[in-house]
């Protein structure tokens, strides 16, 4: 009996910080003093042994004497704290984001996060739960990619904003793509075979899109005073929001893309109407990027090809260049890349088309002296 006091009366000395409660479940409670307001706090969730509490007591106890630790009351949760990020997300450089992106962003989180996380408090995410949900996200590799690496940002604010002590979203490889073959590349004659079966006005758009290389929103806000048919250059100075409204291209910069004759030829022959930009609708309208997207999705299906992207033939076209030898950085230029990294990758795959080239060469070779040797062989013979 005297030994069980002395026991009871040890423990209770040594937990100077906090205290532990069993209910009557027989599970343990672990309480403290909140440093925040100096009210009673419970560690979130009971345990099933006395030691398990004390070990949770002791965690909390280091996060308050480090100056880590969060007010759970102050956490909220992902669904609240999204309308936080919206508010103050900036790019890189601190601009607001696009328009373009804010769309895309909302329907990645209508459609993927929220329903998985929205109701949980930021500290309540786990690194196991986000391993599951990243597993489970359907579609393409690049759009896993790119949900996750939005769930990533989010919550990397918030521990810079000191909501939570460690980002869980540290899935290993999830947020970069291994190699950039991950979209099969469109040949030149597949390309122009979806480009046949379009009706004329997004046809057009869609040649020049292949032959300079542009994206497709910097040609709906292509201006005829940006085209310069005798120099044979067009210049990119804006590109159009999925709003309608003309914004700075992605590099934020203007550039000069130098026409081939092919080009030159079909600007030349469009009909300039009252409109100051150079692709338009038929009866003249403002042409906008779901008119585009429309015709191609519709030609492409008629072409056999329902994998292929309008974005694929800017893809293709710079491959090409850098198989042609056009230095890294004419081709940085003229795609408008900020950084060489995106130039790169088109000269990886460039290379690979070498390789496979070479390859081909050698199997060919290899097969004609074959040939030549057995050949040689049998005339000895006769």
């Amino acid at each position: 009996m005297t030994t069980e006091l002395v026991a009871k009366g040890t423990r209770r000395a040594r937990r100077k910080w906090g205290n532990v409660k069993q209910l009557p479940s027989g599970r343990f409670l672990a309480r403290y003093t909140s440093p925040e307001d100096g009210t009673l706090r419970a560690i979130k969730g009971t345990f099933a042994t006395r030691t398990e509490a004390e070990s949770a007591l002791n965690r909390t106890r280091v996060e308050v004497e480090d100056g880590a630790w969060v007010d759970p009351k102050r956490v909220p949760t992902l669904a609240a704290y999204v309308e936080h990020f919206n508010l103050v997300r900036r790019t890189r450089d601190g601009a607001p984001v696009k328009p373009s992106t804010r769309v895309l962003s909302d329907g990645q989180f209508r459609n993927y996060i929220l329903p998985a996380f929205g109701h949980l408090r930021l500290d309540a995410i786990t690194l196991p739960a986000v391993k599951r949900w990243h597993a489970q996200l359907p579609h393409s590799p690049s759009h896993s990619r790119a949900v996750y690496s939005l769930l990533h940002t989010v919550l990397a604010m918030a521990v810079e904003e000191e909501l939570i002590r460690k980002n869980p979203c540290r899935v290993r490889g999830a947020g970069s793509a291994n190699t950039y073959e991950e979209r099969p590349l469109l040949s030149l004659s597949q390309a122009e075979s979806i480009i046949a079966l379009m009706p004329a006005p997004e046809r057009a758009i869609a040649d020049v899109a292949l032959h300079t290389q542009a994206r497709r929103g910097e040609l709906l806000a292509l201006r005829w005073s940006n085209v310069d048919l005798e120099a044979g250059t067009l210049f990119i100075r804006r590109t159009l929001a999925a709003n309608g409204s003309e914004v700075p291209t992605k590099s934020k910069r203007t550039r000069t893309i130098t026409l081939d004759d092919e080009t030159i030829e079909l600007l030349g022959s469009m009909r300039r109407g009252e409109s100051a930009r150079v692709f338009v609708r038929a009866d003249g309208s403002e042409m906008r990027e779901w008119h585009v997207a429309r015709a191609w999705a519709r030609a492409r299906e008629e072409a056999g090809l329902p994998g292929a992207w309008f974005h694929d033939m800017r893809h293709t076209g710079l491959t090409v260049l850098s198989y042609e030898g056009l230095p890294i950085k004419e081709l940085m230029a003229r795609a408008g890349h900020s950084t060489s990294v995106a130039s790169l990758n088109y000269q990886h795959r460039a290379e690979s088309m070498k390789r496979s080239a070479s390859d081909a060469f050698a199997r060919a070779l290899s097969k004609d002296r074959s040939t030549r040797a057995l050949r040689t062989e049998r005339a000895a013979r006769t």
